[in-house]
């Protein structure tokens, strides 16, 4: 965990009017950390003014020693919540999907798929043989660790672009909340992007975009992938602008084309999207749903396609 990245987490929530909400939960089990459970609470708007609370599960995470009730209890700290809140995760896997249908949380409809874009490299070859091989895997963790250098790719994508960048990082901020938005949910405000970039982890890139068809912004957030994290990946979390009204999957072929050059998985992350932008990705099955939803009753339904990139 990066340093500062709890009193940045902290900041956003006191910005989405919700200081009283902890950064999280721990389990100290024969005084040792035993497990966390990360949140972070989202205010979701809509363009009709609606909006809606969740409290966003980010990390979840128990020694194996531990699994049972006590990671149980762990986790029903946050279900508690949902008499006020909606509950919500983005980014389950398979185990922790698990425990989202024990506590009768439900998938969001199509998250069990990903749309996608693989470009062949070594890593994908390493997690295909390892996979099936779990010995193997743990040699190659114990003796190569490194990640890939995901700022160094991200800054390497910015200039990938080249005179099409009109402004990036925190000088697109204020042009990007500038930005008409016919997407779901409200355009980005610049509090909650400024915010973001802000993260210590620097995982996150903003761009300003000049197309013919116009301006667009782009929000990419990379990660690591793969049983060492050796996988580098990209996902295109929002895009939105007169370019992107104008010609939609002339801009994602753009930016796809840039970010297969430094990456090895691209993927698209926001909803809906026009055909002709689906049809540039495969969809792939996931293992479990990677999004869930515990309602809560004192709150309005947040509307499909609402995200955290919406508003604090």
């Amino acid at each position: 965990m990066p340093d500062g990245w709890l009193a940045w987490r902290a900041a956003g929530a006191a910005s989405a009017g919700l200081p009283e909400i902890p950064s999280g939960w721990k389990l100290v089990a024969e005084g040792k950390l035993a497990g966390v459970h990360l949140i972070m609470p989202f205010r979701l708007a809509a363009e009709d003014g609606a909006e809606a609370v969740t409290i966003q599960s980010s990390g979840f995470y128990v020694d194996p020693r531990w699994h049972g009730p006590a990671s149980g209890a762990l986790f029903l700290s946050l279900v508690r919540l949902r008499s006020r809140f909606h509950c919500s995760v983005s980014t389950a896997n398979h185990a922790a999907s698990a425990v989202w249908k024990a506590f009768r949380a439900q998938p969001e409809p199509g998250s069990e798929m990903e749309r996608c874009l693989m470009t062949p490299r070594f890593s994908l070859l390493e997690e295909a043989v390892v996979r099936p091989l779990p010995p193997l895997g743990k040699l190659l963790r114990k003796f190569f660790p490194r990640r890939p250098a995901l700022e160094r790719k991200l800054a390497a994508l910015r200039s990938g672009f080249g005179a099409a960048v009109a402004a990036s990082g925190l000088e697109a901020v204020k042009p990007a909340s500038e930005l008409p938005w016919h997407g779901a949910g409200a355009v980005p405000s610049e509090a909650l992007l400024r915010w973001r970039l802000s993260s210590p982890a620097p995982w996150q890139e903003l761009l300003i975009l000049q197309t013919d068809g116009g301006v667009c912004a782009v929000y990419f957030t990379a990660s690591a992938r793969g049983h060492r994290g050796q996988i580098a990946a990209v996902d295109i979390s929002a895009v939105w602008g007169s370019a992107w009204d104008e010609d939609p999957s002339g801009v994602i072929s753009m930016i796809i084309a840039a970010a297969r050059r430094h990456f090895t998985l691209v993927t698209l992350g926001f909803s809906p999207v026009p055909l002709s932008v689906q049809q540039l990705f495969r969809q792939r099955a996931l293992d479990a749903p990677r999004r869930w939803w515990a309602t809560s009753p004192a709150q309005p339904l947040p509307l499909p396609g609402w995200n955290g990139l919406n508003s604090l």
